[in-house]
């Protein structure tokens, strides 16, 4: 099976480029792709910070997907400073499951945004992901585990520059235990607990009525509820 690769406005002109695509309802999104890219720069010149990429790909009200991306790009500039860039991507994905290698969200300075945004997903990312300075990205953790998911214990797998963000909101009390919206191979605790106290990893637990924590088990590095044990009950 060959794959695709899809662009959601590709800026190639001296100029603001924009283009939105909204699912309504319903629906399952299938996808064997190669490049997701939105808001990104094409074209000649790429480095002009007149050209301004706008794009939008808003699957949230689909019921399932099921897609696998070699590389997904959201508003990912130039890859270098440039304080002019204004390029605003945003992915926004139903439940279901979404395999990516490698992704990069938001550009590293400037005055755009990219947003990735996804509930009760489970995002598997098999090589790194790296949230740039305007990236953010939000998982919403519903009654079963899900969210964020890096199965490369390298240190490099999972990056936040200042600026970006990780949101894990955890909207709905849980079902099983461990409970959690993020999952990194190897043992990654300190760091993740040094993202968590300077802003880069922020944790949301309203729809929870309980705090959640990072911790290690099973050779990963978690963010969620931990397992407590087996609880007997005697009368």
């Amino acid at each position: 099976m060959s794959r695709a690769a899809v662009a959601i406005c590709e800026g190639t002109g001296t100029h603001l480029s924009n283009a939105k695509i909204v699912a309504t309802a319903g629906g399952t999104f299938t996808g064997w792709i190669s490049t997701l890219g939105v808001a990104t720069r094409g074209g000649f010149n790429v480095n002009t910070a007149s050209r301004q990429p706008r794009g939008t790909l808003d699957l949230a009200a689909m019921d399932s997907c099921d897609i696998d991306i070699v590389n997904l790009l959201v508003a990912p500039g130039l890859g270098m400073p440039e304080a002019l860039g204004s390029d605003i991507g945003v992915l926004r994905l139903p439940p279901g499951t979404a395999t990516v290698s490698t992704a990069v969200i938001g550009a590293v300075d400037g005055a755009g945004s990219g947003v990735l945004s996804f509930s009760n997903t489970v995002m598997s990312v098999t090589n790194a992901i790296t949230i740039r300075a305007t990236g953010s990205v939000t998982a919403r953790i519903d009654t079963t585990p899900s969210g964020l998911a890096i199965a490369n214990s390298d240190d490099e797998a999972f990056v936040v520059v200042p600026g970006g963000t990780l949101t894990l909101d955890f909207c709905a009390p849980h079902m099983v235990r461990p409970h959690y919206g993020f999952k990194w191979q190897g043992d990654h605790l300190a760091s993740v607990l040094e993202m968590i106290d300077d802003g880069r990893i922020v944790i949301e637990t309203t729809g929870l009525n309980r705090e959640v924590d990072a911790f290690r088990r099973d050779g990963a590095t978690m963010i969620g509820l931990r397992n407590t044990g087996t609880m007997f009950m005697l009368r």
